[in-house]
């Protein structure tokens, strides 16, 4: 990425402005870089901060807050820090599924599965993978989740490069 400046620069800007539909496009696209580099530690320093930004105390969770929630819960349990992880995952995973956000439910439940995994409660695990599966084979095609996720991926990163065009 040879405008990884600008993309920083913008993501500073959205952060400052602390407006939910500036922060939204950038999550999981971030998330992705972050997760192909394995740079846990600074997507977790990230999304805590965006969590933060758009956090309301009061006010019931929102698709943004929960997919902030869900980018900081998987960097923490790549690092290993499950019980964190688990909570954020937990407070996140009704939201995503009630707004039909695949990409995000799917990878909820995954990260609960492989943090239950890792405790050895293997039940329920296996209950966690059994949702992702379920979703995956949703419909008569058995791709359809994933390609619907994809989709969602990809209208994120149109969405995030917008931003960065018009910042």
């Amino acid at each position: 990425l040879k405008d990884l400046d600008n993309v920083w620069n913008a993501w500073d800007y959205a952060l400052e402005q602390c407006r939910e539909e500036l922060v939204d496009p950038f999550l999981v696209p971030l998330y992705r870089l972050f997760d192909d580099r394995n740079q846990y530690f600074d997507g977790e320093r990230t999304f805590r901060r965006a969590l933060g930004c758009v956090a309301h105390a009061d006010a019931p969770m929102t698709l943004t807050q929960a997919r902030a929630a869900l980018c900081l819960a998987l960097c923490l349990q790549n690092l290993t820090r499950y019980d964190e992880a688990s909570v954020f995952a937990e407070q996140c995973l009704p939201v995503l599924a009630a707004q039909h956000a695949y990409w995000e439910t799917w990878n909820a439940e995954s990260c609960l599965a492989n943090i239950a995994y890792a405790r050895g409660d293997y039940e329920q695990a296996q209950q966690h993978f059994e949702a992702v599966r379920e979703m995956l084979l949703g419909t008569s095609n058995p791709l359809s989740g994933i390609s619907k996720s994809i989709g969602q991926f990809q209208r994120g990163v149109t969405q995030f490069l917008d931003s960065v065009e018009r910042f």
